[in-house]
């Protein structure tokens, strides 16, 4: 199994063509359009309060305003913070977070949602043909930056060889800030197995050096 959530993986990432030059993006403006560059639009917008401060708080996820089927293209990820005068701040940002639209192959949009938490934003993206697969990142805003806490990696293939709810499937969850690792699979025999175990914890990584197209490489399901 584990070659075959690899060769998922490593497929969905060497198709990325080269990125256009980035955008720039103000670091405080007097509402959310300001932080919209042109030639860009919203794809998802999600209201919160990470901070608990009362104010509303806005994750946006921005796509090139001529985005077609086959554009190559990441997405910018952009966290707002409001203050108490109403204006804006600018207190978290990506080019690399979010998969581009092609990157979801057959399936189509790999975005599927992006869930804020109290201080945690986690993004679910996925993709695939007969094979599918899905990645959960989960960044926390800690310590006044973003720091990326938690990765869940999926693969299913839409055959059912097993129960009519049970796909042949690997799952592995990795919490970086407890350093635990939980993998679950379904093999061909239709056989179950899940392990947990504690890895040692390794220095956080940050959201401005994640790279969404790099961790899919990565990070097989064992």
């Amino acid at each position: 199994m584990r070659i075959t959530f690899a060769i998922v993986s490593s497929l969905l990432c060497a198709g990325l063509a080269a990125q256009p030059a980035l955008p720039t993006i103000p670091k405080t403006g007097k509402t959310v359009q300001d932080f919209i560059p042109a030639g860009w639009d919203t794809l998802s917008q999600t209201h919160c309060d990470i901070n608990a401060d009362k104010q509303q708080d806005e994750v946006l996820v921005l796509r090139t305003t001529d985005e077609g089927d086959s554009s190559r293209t990441n997405r910018l990820l952009l966290i707002l913070f409001k203050t108490n005068n109403g204006t804006y701040e600018l207190k978290g940002y990506s080019p690399s977070a979010v998969f581009c639209i092609s990157c979801g192959g057959s399936s189509g949009e790999p975005l599927e949602w992006v869930k804020v938490n109290g201080r945690d934003i986690t993004i679910r993206q996925a993709g695939g043909s007969s094979w599918k697969w899905a990645y959960e990142h989960t960044f926390q805003w800690k310590e006044a930056d973003w720091a990326f806490v938690k990765r869940i990696h999926y693969s299913y293939h839409l055959m059912k060889p097993c129960k009519p709810d049970e796909y042949l499937s690997g799952y592995k969850e990795e919490n970086f800030l407890t350093g635990d690792v939980i993998r679950k699979k379904i093999d061909k025999k239709c056989e179950k197995t899940e392990d947990k175990k504690q890895v040692s914890i390794k220095p956080m990584r940050k959201l401005s050096d994640f790279d969404i197209n790099k961790d899919c490489t990565d990070n097989a399901i064992d």
